[in-house]
Order: C-alpha cells, then structure tokens, then sequence
C-alpha cells in the first residue's frame, strides 16, 4: 500500500514539474490556448512564455499586456513578411499570438504554418477570444 501511494505521489510531482509554466491549449481549437489558463497566467511573468501583440501599433501603445512584443498582423504582407516577421520571434519561449477579437492573432498563427511553412520548436498559439486590455499592462477580462 505504501508502495503505491508512494508511487502516484511521485508520478504526481514529476507531471506537474513536466508541464509547470507550458501553455495550456484550448480543447476545441487548433492552436488556440485556454482562455481560463491564460486569465490566470496573464497578469503575471512567465519566463517561459512570450505574449506577441499583433495590433497596430497605435493600440498596442494605447494599452498592452506587460512584457508583451508588438508584432502586427500587417508585417505578414509583403515580399519579406514571413522573414521580417519569424526573425522577431524568441527561439526559447513559447509564443501566444494576441490581438482584441481573435481573428488577427488566429490569422498570424495559421498564415505563419500555412503561407509561411513556419513551426515553432517550443509552441505556438494563439488568443480565440475577445480581450478587453486594462491600461496597467494587465488584461482586464477575456470572453469566448
């Protein structure tokens, strides 16, 4: 008996040091990441994960999450968007596309894997949702 709680408390701690600090993806959508997780994680600093903000910028001045890069969706279009764009992304961290509704940061994620022929060896996602920005780098609120 003590062998086996032994061994489930062991399993236990190495699946929640394997999986601390990974994006937790949405379980519908390609891609997507789950929104419940991400309002937890997103007013904090994650090492490990890096928020790109595909709004113009003119938004991401008026307001942004804390930490967050400005890549927007623009940059894509172009004769060199796939390049000027992927040589901004950080190799070590995870990436979440971010805009305010959903559809630029899903259409940065899949024109990056479609148009780009682009993958990201730590993993790449992007924000399903509409997101409503605090002007204190926090994010105020997220609705599917």
């Amino acid at each position: 008996m003590k062998l086996i709680l032994n061994t489930i408390v062991i399993t236990l701690l190495f699946t929640s040091l394997a999986f601390a600090g990974d994006v937790k993806p949405h379980s519908d959508e390609e891609g997507a990441v789950d929104t419940t997780w991400l309002m937890e994680i997103i007013n904090s600093t994650h090492d490990s994960i890096q928020i790109i903000d595909v709004r113009t910028p003119g938004e991401f001045a008026a307001s942004h999450v804390l930490n967050a890069i400005n890549i927007p969706f623009e940059s894509l279009m172009g004769d060199s968007g796939c390049t000027d764009v992927t040589s901004k992304l950080p190799a070590d961290k995870e990436i979440i596309f971010m805009c305010k509704g959903g559809s630029k940061s899903g259409g940065m994620y899949f024109q990056l894997q479609d148009d780009c022929g682009y993958s990201h060896s730590k993993g790449m996602y992007y924000v399903a949702a509409e997101v409503i920005f605090g002007v204190d780098g926090k994010v105020s609120s997220i609705d599917e």
